[in-house]
């Protein structure tokens, strides 16, 4: 198979709502797996990064990213932030200006996310997800 390699990868680790803690590694981690994603030797991805960065950044962003993936390429998607459920259960990542009162309009929804990975031509695709309630993320996917 040809096509490219091409991940994201998300790390939030400051938040305006002081009813989340900040998380020092979610930082950390997201650059030290983006030097061993880009480096030609081991992984030889693309890699685009995003760090405490807000909702409508990280959505675009991430609609940007599985919207220009071709049939052949391999997506890798990380995420490293607090996890959060709504009352009904369904999950939803923290952005650094996430309310943890205003989750459907503040935070980036795991179904939103699993909605772009449908859509994404690419046929191979890794998820991984480093947050509170990552076992949720299973529920509604293929």
């Amino acid at each position: 198979m040809t096509g490219k390699r091409a991940a994201m990868l998300i790390g939030i680790g400051h938040f305006v709502d002081d009813r989340l803690t900040d998380l020092h590694s979610s930082i950390n981690g997201v650059s030290e797996l983006a030097a061993v994603l880009a480096d030609p030797q081991i992984g030889d991805y693309e890699v685009t990064t995003m760090i405490d960065i807000g909702t409508h950044e990280v959505m675009a962003g991430v609609e940007r990213f599985f919207g220009e993936r071709g049939v052949d390429d391999l997506v890798l998607f990380y995420v490293s932030t607090h996890g959060l459920l709504d009352p009904r259960g369904r999950l939803y990542f923290a952005t650094s200006d996430t309310r943890t009162d205003l989750l459907a309009s503040t935070a980036l929804s795991s179904q939103f996310l699993v909605e772009l990975m449908d859509d994404c031509r690419a046929r191979r695709q890794v998820v991984l997800i480093d947050s509170s309630f990552s076992g949720a993320f299973a529920r509604g996917t293929r």
